[in-house]
């Protein structure tokens, strides 16, 4: 007990007293903790996977980062690694644990100290520290003509948030007017673009506030009925559903998630006549800054659309983006979506690790049909310029890209499954 909280009442020797009942209680806790392996070996079935209590603030690793557990009771020779997911939120709140053994274990050893040289899903893809999905709403033909090629000329696809009942078949038939004379893009040229890696979004079959729509059949057509044309149009169901006018509600978002979907939110609107490159880039550096995923919203590139951005303005911000591509993940709101909540559910066991080689499985509960999108697995290798990298699923060689980070870390991208990867290197 401090001194300094303690009744005058209560002497020194008391003091001392209780000062040695602290010590002899952990030297028993300790001595359990040492005990322990004799009675119970880790392995894949008895370490099951467990969540870390909330670390301190100056333990904590980024937002969203995984820790990984590595044979914290001193039993070397049969060593298993177990996946703990801490820290999710910036705030340092954590996630209860999935057994009262696991607690004990977890609790044993800092957060921190578990992690720092184990195999581990990063945050984000390739280890980025922030990722930007750029999604563009309303189907307009300014969208094709303007932002889709600055896009691409910079290597980064967007999410194009389409309007099924405004958009016309083929780009020479006669032009489609959205509210106030917008002019739409075609399924054609939609179709063009998501063969290039673009994202074919769902905003509704005729933009309407849905919160205020009561009748079902409307509210089947504005979200099913446009998920189906688009599927036929496309060729594959939208996956980002965007509410017009961003108004939802817990009722509606039921209707949306019946089916596979991705809900926009946390948009970011970007646009108007004023607005600047400088404003957009200070929130692509907040984004950096906190590790977060930013989703910038557009609509127009004309005078006359809704807030309309000018092409200069948005080739001047896409510049500075791709200036901070060592940090920043650019892709489809689908895409980034799939590859976190991926992440958040995945199971990343390493039953084997020494030397030059690691072997790991690398599991995800949710819908292999549509969560298929790889995770990066970060493999510190203890070695500056770890050589002859090879991934291998049993002895077949995979064609599966790798990076080397410049403290000797492996990334290598790996899409969940069943079956055990190992990667090699010199």
């Amino acid at each position: 007990m401090r001194s300094d909280l303690r009744p005058s009442c209560v002497s020194d020797a008391t003091a001392m007293c209780h000062s040695r009942m602290w010590l002899l209680l952990g030297g028993v806790v300790l001595l359990a903790l040492l005990q322990l392996p004799a009675y119970w070996t880790p392995d894949a079935a008895a370490f099951p996977t467990v969540f870390c209590p909330p670390c301190p603030p100056e333990l904590a690793r980024p937002a969203g980062s995984y820790a990984v557990t590595h044979d914290i009771l001193g039993n070397a020779s049969n060593a298993v690694w177990t996946v703990m997911l801490h820290d999710r939120l910036a705030d340092g709140a954590g996630t209860p644990v999935a057994a009262a053994r696991s607690l004990f274990l977890a609790a044993a050893v800092p957060c921190e100290v578990l992690g720092t040289a184990a195999p581990h899903i990063t945050t984000y893809y390739h280890n980025k520290k922030a990722a930007i999905s750029y999604t563009f709403d309303d189907g307009l033909q300014s969208q094709l003509d303007i932002a889709v090629p600055v896009m691409e000329a910079y290597g980064f696809r967007g999410t194009f948030n389409v309007i099924a009942g405004f958009t016309r078949d083929h780009d020479i038939d006669p032009q489609l007017h959205y509210t106030g004379g917008l002019v739409t893009g075609s399924w054609e040229s939609w179709q063009r673009i998501a063969a290039r890696g673009h994202e074919i979004g769902n905003h509704s079959f005729s933009h309407q506030d849905l919160t205020q729509v009561n009748d079902a059949c409307v509210l089947e057509r504005e979200i099913d009925g446009s998920a189906v044309l688009s599927t036929k149009k496309i060729g594959r169901r939208p996956l980002t559903f965007a509410f017009p006018f961003n108004r939802h509600n817990y009722r509606l978002d039921n209707l949306v998630l019946r089916n596979p979907a991705i809900i926009r939110e946390h948009e970011a609107g970007f646009g108007n006549v004023l607005y600047t490159a400088d404003e957009m880039n200070a929130a692509v550096d907040n984004a950096i800054r906190r590790g977060a995923w930013l989703s910038p919203m557009l609509h127009g590139f004309r005078p006359d659309e809704y807030a309309p951005l000018t092409a200069e303005t948005f080739a001047r911000h896409l510049r500075y983006v791709q200036s901070r591509a060592s940090e920043l993940w650019v892709d489809t709101y689908g895409n980034v979506s799939c590859y976190l909540r991926e992440r958040d559910t995945a199971t990343l066991t390493v039953p084997a690790h020494g030397g030059q080689r690691v072997s790991f499985i690398l599991r995800c509960p949710l819908d292999n049909t549509i969560y298929h999108y790889p995770l990066t697995v970060a493999i510190p290798t203890g070695t500056p310029h770890p050589t002859r990298i090879k991934v291998l699923r049993g002895d077949a060689v995979l064609s599966l890209p790798t990076i080397v980070l410049e403290d000797g870390t492996i990334l290598v991208d790996v899409v969940p499954g069943s079956d055990s990867v190992r990667v090699e290197w010199e």
